[in-house]
């Protein structure tokens, strides 16, 4: 899978992709792992509103077989780095999300149920990426974004200190997959 996305990786651009194997995840899976997992971790929260969950998984008893292909996958082609996942979801229309941010890791974002909408801002000289994330430290204003819808099976990779914003209009479940560990793509493929 990163193969294919090597130039992207290494030039911290991002990149819309798909994942292809079987994302198969009902509602009751999923009610499933937050049972079985949620009180596992200080780390899982549910939002103020009571409207967004996150819960960390990695090392949770019960992973969809996806989950556990792509943490193997990562662990293989990002070497000395330590890879995570996160489930986000929200049950209701309107759970909403993040303010636009920028994340300290990469992610690797996988939609898995209903969809998404991603905003991705471009850097201030209009350029998709900037090898040099700390020329940038404060949010795009109004600058226009680059959007992109995803359905189950879509993906997004997105170079950390990238901003961005997901907006949500139905519930939904995706699965966020962060690579920690030295900001040069250099030191890890």
């Amino acid at each position: 899978m990163f193969e294919s996305i090597v130039d992207q990786i290494r030039d911290k651009q991002w990149t819309p992709l798909r994942y292809d194997g079987d994302v198969s995840f009902t509602w009751d899976d999923y009610i499933r792992m937050v049972d079985e997992n949620f009180h596992r971790s200080k780390k899982n929260s549910i939002n103020k509103h009571g409207r967004v969950l996150v819960m960390t998984i990695e090392n949770a008893r019960i992973k969809p077989p996806f989950v556990r292909d792509i943490l193997s996958q990562m662990n293989k082609f990002f070497i000395n780095n330590t890879a995570s996942c996160h489930i986000f979801s929200g049950i209701v229309k309107d759970s909403g999300s993040f303010p636009v941010h920028k994340d300290g890791m990469d992610v690797l974002y996988l939609q898995v149920k209903n969809t998404i909408t991603w905003k991705i801002y471009p850097h201030k000289d209009g350029s998709r990426y900037n090898i040099d994330r700390n020329i940038e430290k404060t949010p795009p204003a109004e600058r226009s974004c680059f959007s992109r819808t995803l359905k189950p099976g879509d993906m997004m990779w997105i170079p950390r200190g990238t901003y961005h914003q997901v907006v949500t209009t139905e519930p939904r479940v995706g699965f966020s997959f962060g690579v920690e560990g030295p900001t040069d793509p250099c030191t890890y493929i």
